[in-house]
């Protein structure tokens, strides 16, 4: 019992500890950067469009 009570929370932990902060970020990462880069381009064309027209 003790045996299996040490590694569900250290598997629990660990797994948060490693998958929570490293899976999210390497999904926000590369997510945010294409999300963000294509929509800069587009606001600061769109933008920069407007304002020139």
């Amino acid at each position: 019992m003790k045996k299996k009570g040490q590694p569900i929370p250290d598997f629990s932990r660990n797994r948060k500890g490693t998958n929570v902060p490293g899976a999210p970020d390497r999904k926000q990462q590369p997510a945010p950067r294409p999300q963000k880069g294509a929509g800069k381009p587009q606001a600061t064309s769109s933008k920069s469009g407007h304002r020139g027209k």
